[in-house]
């Protein structure tokens, strides 16, 4: 590529300054450029002669001592495309005592080839083996990106979960279930020390206890996992729950936990709020911690600026509050 008319100029100025003999700092200060632009100049004309002048010789490629061997790259790309569930740190531990490398090389070269996520790794084995079309869980978890859970309103869905929380040293293992409406994001938490079906309808039952008391008539849907502590016989304390409610009982498919992730993303934010308050209290039995997260739930609920889909911001409970006043507005 040719350079500027202007540029070549100055070049050739500064160097017939240089042949002349006339110092550097003089030079740079008449051409109005630094002197360490008047040696590089002067360095790049050795090199390549008149020919830099009016071309603009391209650099040399800069050295990469640091990048990855090829060999240890298709070793890498070879064991991602053969297990791609795996991720870089399991990558990591098979090829290490073979090639020692390190999370930063495994997941660089999965960057570079375009392999860093397992959708594009399950993408990449299809088409190598002519299989073009995805499989109905890998098609259904992609379009559940663009799509939400329909609760227009209130009570329209309960989504619930279980999870465990851990192990206290005074009172044994705790267990966790969680109800959230879907509308307003408003949620509850019921602790005990087996997962079981009582629970799991104690946490319902909770919360349609609590949005009653806000206005809300009727929970329509409940939806849950295929878990034995939501499904059952007619007997069984949740499915009678939901009978005595009215709300119908909906589960998600076999391998769509995602489903049920306003519930999944709920447990997340109880498990975060459950260590703050571990590590600043010892706890001796589950009654206490459930007394501590009751409070931690009513500030949540009141004040919690939420970030969910109808909320933009603001706490569940006005959520809830806005919509009732909407409605008894269109009743007047």
């Amino acid at each position: 590529m040719a350079a500027h008319p202007i540029a070549t100029a100055k070049r050739r100025r500064v160097i017939e300054a240089l042949k002349e003999g006339r110092p550097k700092t003089k030079i740079a200060a008449d051409e109005r450029i630094s002197r360490k632009t008047v040696r590089h100049w002067q360095a790049r004309y050795r090199e390549y002669g008149d020919e830099w002048l009016f071309d603009r010789v391209r650099r040399r490629p800069p050295a990469m001592p640091n990048q990855t061997p090829l060999e240890v790259e298709l070793a890498i790309v070879d064991y991602a495309l053969t297990h791609p569930e795996a991720g870089p740190r399991t990558i990591v531990t098979a090829l290490r005592a073979d090639y020692g490398v390190g999370v930063s090389a495994v997941y660089g070269t999965l960057k570079r080839r375009g392999l860093e996520t397992r959708a594009k790794r399950l993408e990449a084995v299809r088409r190598r083996t002519g299989e073009f079309e995805p499989d109905e869980v890998e098609r259904d978890r992609v379009l559940s990106k663009k799509r939400h859970l329909k609760a227009p309103e209130p009570g329209y869905i309960l989504c619930a979960d279980t999870a465990l929380v851990g192990r206290l040293k005074e009172a044994g293992i705790v267990h966790m279930t969680a109800a959230i409406d879907a509308h307003s994001s408003y949620g509850t938490a019921v602790l005990a020390p087996a997962r079981n079906s009582e629970m799991a309808a104690a946490a319902v039952d909770r919360l349609h206890r609590e949005l009653s008391s806000e206005g809300v008539a009727q929970i329509g849907r409940a939806l849950t996992d295929n878990g034995t502590e939501f499904v059952g016989k007619p007997t069984h304390a949740f499915e009678a729950l939901c009978a005595r409610l009215g709300a119908e009982h909906r589960r998600t498919k076999v391998r769509h936990a995602w489903t049920n992730g306003k519930a999944e993303r709920f447990i997340q934010t109880l498990k975060d709020a459950l260590e703050g308050l571990l590590c600043t209290k010892i706890y001796r039995s589950i009654e206490e911690l459930q007394e501590d997260l009751d409070r931690w739930l009513v500030w949540y609920n009141t004040e919690w600026p939420h970030q969910g889909r109808f909320n933009q911001g603001r706490p569940p409970l006005r959520i809830i509050r806005d919509f009732q006043a909407q409605q008894d507005l269109k009743a007047a």
